[in-house]
């Protein structure tokens, strides 16, 4: 942990580097979570700068796998992460993810964040390192975050859903849009959208992933009860009945017809 504090200054001066410019900049991070809470993550960064960002990103994640691509005008590089566990997910730069797991037995819930307004408001160093990232977004940079998952999300605060609600997705406007809400209600201006996005994090969705196995394993177990105790009750019902009935005993002076 104290290893991944020190680095931090330079991921996130590296993402303020890759967007800091008055060229046309675009990344992109995509993440996607399968049934079993394993996270895939993938990377893409176009414009001048991403030569810069291949080199840094090699030196920190030497497991990553680095390929060149090129779309339309620009050209740059996508970087693949090896599959974890989602709460274990690290990525590079300041938009990597923060997430929190709960278990129990029939579910996992899941709450994932990123760039905190709170922690704008109260950590100096935090909050420039946004304001670059606003800057650098406002001189033609464009970000697109995106999330899929195996079902539908519990919450989230997505611009739009693709994938019958299974693939969220946040741009710069919506990043823009909270950290102006944020500014607004510095200057006073505390309307209750502005106090909803300023006490929000950019990007935020709660989920869960169901324990099929152990749901299966508990209804199999109750049915095998419920069969076994209909069975004794059966059975017993039956035995009660036999011993209550009595033979029917005739004497020399019945009349038998």
């Amino acid at each position: 942990m104290k290893k991944m504090f020190y680095k931090m200054p330079l991921l996130l001066a590296m993402l303020v580097l890759l967007l800091g410019t008055s060229a046309c900049m675009k990344s992109s991070y995509n993440i996607s979570v399968d049934e079993n809470g394993q996270a895939t993550a993938d990377i893409k960064l176009l414009g001048p700068y991403a030569e810069a960002a291949r080199e840094k990103i090699a030196d920190e994640y030497p497991s990553c796998r680095i390929e060149e691509i090129r779309e339309r005008d620009l050209s740059g590089y996508s970087f693949s992460f090896a599959p974890t566990r989602l709460e274990d997910l690290r990525l590079p730069g300041i938009l990597s993810p923060s997430v929190v797991k709960d278990s129990n037995l029939f579910y996992d819930t899941y709450h994932l964040s990123c760039l905190p307004m709170r922690q704008a408001r109260e950590d100096n160093n935090y909050r420039k390192n946004l304001e670059d990232l606003i800057n650098c977004l406002n001189l033609d940079g464009s970000v697109y975050w995106s999330l899929t998952l195996p079902s539908e999300p519990l919450r989230h605060n997505a611009g739009r859903c693709e994938n019958e609600g299974k693939t969220l997705i946040w741009t710069s406007s919506d990043i823009m849009s909270h950290y102006a809400a944020l500014e607004a209600c510095e200057r006073g201006e505390t309307t209750e959208q502005n106090k909803i996005l300023a006490e929000e994090d950019c990007i935020q969705a709660s989920f869960r992933i169901y324990h099929l196995a152990n749901i299966l394993s508990i209804l199999s177990l109750f049915i095998l009860f419920c069969t076994g105790m209909i069975w004794w009750r059966h059975s017993h019902s039956s035995s009660s009945q036999q011993e209550n009935e009595e033979p029917a005993l005739y004497g020399p002076d019945d009349d038998q017809g």
